[in-house]
């Protein structure tokens, strides 16, 4: 029979053994990706949180999220340049830009406008000055038994607060005015006054400085003449009533003037 002492000591050895092999079993586990059972049986699965905590699998994931991070900085890189490369006539051929996009600021896409301007199909001559033949010191007059007047008159029932008359028996009357070829036009309304003593007609003419007539009309009661008159070519300017008889009647040049 075995001594107290020998027993123990198996019993010790036993126990080491049984360590040992737990160790051993353990130690297999983790280099199958295991798990030793707790009484000893047959090693289980370990869990999939546990697969991927362990270290090949950080090491593994932290290659992965380094190679992401490297692409994700590659493609803004290449983002980045491919907009400041891109010229501006690709723009323009693009889509057109949102209404409410604000300009840029950038000195760079500053250049001068190349649009061509488009020649203007407007006369070159503006009116740009008018005046009236009653505020204007004649040159010449001639009023041989009759007289020239500036005072307001009527004509076919229109009140003409500038306007020139003229009463004459026999003789023709005329004013000639300086205007230096320095105006386009001579407008006037001329008609006989609606409180004339004798309701004739009477003829008007429009001379320049060489005699020509420029203009000449038949004016009647109530039945007035509008004249334009083209003197951008006249030097002085003659306003003429002929003679037509020694008939007292008067005739009005309602607000006569000429246009730069």
């Amino acid at each position: 029979m075995k001594s107290r002492q020998g027993r123990l000591w198996e019993m010790r050895s036993g126990r080491q053994d049984r360590k040992r092999l737990l160790m051993l079993r353990y130690h297999g586990c983790i280099t199958m990706r295991c798990m030793p059972t707790v009484d000893g049986g047959s090693p289980s699965k370990p869990s999939v949180v546990r697969r991927l905590l362990d270290d090949r699998s950080v090491a593994f994931w932290q290659v992965a999220s380094g190679a992401c991070a490297v692409i994700t900085l590659l493609v803004a890189c290449g983002t980045w340049g491919w907009a400041r490369l891109r010229s501006p006539e690709d723009e323009v051929k693009g889509s057109p830009p949102a209404e409410s996009a604000p300009a840029a600021t950038g000195s760079s896409s500053l250049k001068p406008s190349t649009a061509k301007t488009e020649p203007s199909t407007q006369p070159s001559f503006v009116a740009r000055e008018t005046k009236h033949l009653t505020t204007l010191e004649p040159v010449k007059e001639y009023s041989w038994w009759g007289k020239w007047t500036d005072a307001p008159a009527t004509v076919n029932d229109v009140a003409y607060k500038r306007a020139m008359t003229t009463s004459t028996c026999g003789y023709d009357l005329y004013r000639e005015y300086l205007v230096k070829r320095q105006y386009k036009y001579f407008r006037a309304v001329v008609g006989i006054a609606d409180d004339t003593e004798d309701a004739f007609e009477a003829e008007v003419q429009v001379i320049n400085e060489a005699g020509t007539v420029l203009e000449r009309a038949t004016v009647r009661p109530g039945a007035p003449v509008s004249l334009d008159v083209a003197i951008d070519d006249v030097l002085r300017l003659k306003l003429l009533v002929t003679e037509g008889g020694c008939w007292t009647r008067t005739v009005v040049w309602g607000d006569a003037r000429i246009v730069r």
